[in-house]
């Protein structure tokens, strides 16, 4: 969560983007006729995207392209604009593929969105500090 803002992706992608969208939507894709196989009636196969709290901090939509590659408007914003918007694009990704998957009815696979919260993990390992103490005080408070 939000990296160094030179780290890119091989194919020059800002990190978040690729990890956060392009990666999980390659595996989905990847996945995908093998889940519509192996659904049926009973039971729905379900996709679960990570999403993030941070997709309501997300205030500047529609999506600015111009800020998923490495571009000099990309470097004006900061690493947390970047985060907010990626989990905003796997929100939307995953209503879209779900709305898809309603409308085709050839399977019984469903889309659900997962917020992991404030786990302890190292995932704020590029935060300040203070921000980190921030966030896991107003995770207690809930």
């Amino acid at each position: 969560m939000s990296p160094p803002i030179e780290q890119l992706t091989a194919q020059d992608y800002d990190l978040q983007f690729g990890v956060n969208v392009l990666g999980h939507f390659l595996l989905i894709q990847k996945l995908l006729p093998l889940l519509k196989t192996t659904s049926n009636s009973l039971l729905e196969t379900r996709i679960v995207w990570v999403a993030s709290s941070g997709q309501y901090y997300f205030r500047d939509p529609p999506v600015k392209y111009d800020n998923l590659t490495d571009t000099p408007s990309r470097k004006k914003l900061r690493t947390q604009e970047l985060y907010v918007q990626s989990k905003f694009i796997t929100v939307m990704l995953g209503f879209y593929l779900g709305k898809v998957l309603a409308e085709e009815q050839s399977s019984n696979v469903i889309c659900i969105h997962l917020d992991p919260g404030n786990i302890q993990s190292d995932l704020y390992r590029h935060l300040p500090s203070l921000l980190v103490t921030i966030i896991v005080r107003n995770s207690e408070l809930k």
